[in-house]
């Protein structure tokens, strides 16, 4: 039977004697520069979309509720006369901030009210559970567990990339100077069943142990931009 998981990660770890059936996917390691590539790719397209106006093409390329963003701002810049400009840059883009979530759609709206989660555990309490040595916590310090029964079991990668590439808003002829784009990446790597069913497979556990261990390897979803320059401060997974 299934427990209530504010009682602890413990309970759910616990509360299955069934050997998980979950098959080990490649490794991540020699990824890196595929994913550099693939990142700073989507990103010009974004910038491209701007430049040519066609921000119904962004569509593809970031998260709805970023997208919907994205398009007020143009809208109300038009409105007041102005324009945006973009910014070619010239320096090599860096990456930053690798992360992971567990429990959560990519698509904020496909997520349930924050009130209904059972619990939001972070990196350090599912190695711990997992049984994990110490040199592993360093792979899961970014990363968090939100538990709900009928969220799905999945697993989701962040990136933050820096660039000096990005589009200016021009209003009154005073023109954004920012030095620096913050762009902020994600994509679904794994998903199986919904969360009820997985902990009483085993695959829930595996899962967890799987992640701690960056055991995951190709990505399920293509990259898609869910945040620049913190405009939706973040934007949270979930909502009050």
């Amino acid at each position: 039977m299934l427990v209530r998981i504010h009682r602890g990660l413990s309970k759910i770890w616990k509360s299955s004697n069934i050997q998980p059936r979950l098959v080990v996917p490649a490794s991540l390691e020699g990824q890196d520069e595929v994913n550099k590539e693939i990142l700073a790719g989507i990103y010009d397209r974004v910038l491209k979309a701007y430049k040519e106006k066609d921000l119904k093409s962004l569509q593809k390329w970031v998260e709805p509720g970023l997208y919907r963003k994205m398009v007020e701002d143009f809208n109300e810049v038009n409105k007041k006369g102005g324009v945006f400009e973009v910014d070619e840059g010239g320096k090599e883009s860096m990456f930053y901030d690798f992360s992971l979530a567990v429990g959560v759609e990519i698509d904020r709206k496909l997520n349930f009210p924050k009130d209904t989660y059972e619990g939001i555990f972070t990196g350090e309490e599912i190695a711990k559970e997992t049984g994990e040595s110490e040199e592993n916590l360093e792979k899961v310090q970014n990363s968090k567990l939100y538990v709900h029964f009928d969220a799905p079991t999945n697993a989701v990668y962040s990136l933050t990339m820096r660039s000096d590439k990005g589009v200016r808003a021009v209003e009154n002829g005073e023109k954004n100077e920012n030095e620096w784009f913050w762009i902020k990446f994600e994509c679904e790597v794994l998903r199986i069943r919904p969360q009820r069913l997985a902990m009483m497979t085993g695959e829930f556990q595996a899962l967890l142990k799987m992640l701690t261990r960056k055991e995951i390897g190709d990505t399920r979803t293509d990259w898609v931009i869910t945040d620049i320059n913190n405009t939706l401060e973040g934007n949270p997974y979930l909502t009050e």
